[in-house]
């Protein structure tokens, strides 16, 4: 997935491919430790 995203080329809109890259180097979820609130807790200042 990590590749894919690096790999996408969309131009004229915003993408939340970004954010998902993000995600993606995460160690919290990287480890599976995901939960309801994990974006609020993990990610903050998005």
């Amino acid at each position: 997935m990590k590749r894919a995203l690096g790999e996408f080329q969309i131009d004229g809109v915003v993408t939340t491919i970004p954010f998902l890259q993000r995600i993606m180097d995460n160690a919290w979820f990287q480890r599976g430790e995901t939960y309801t609130n994990f974006i609020q807790r993990r990610l903050e200042g998005l």
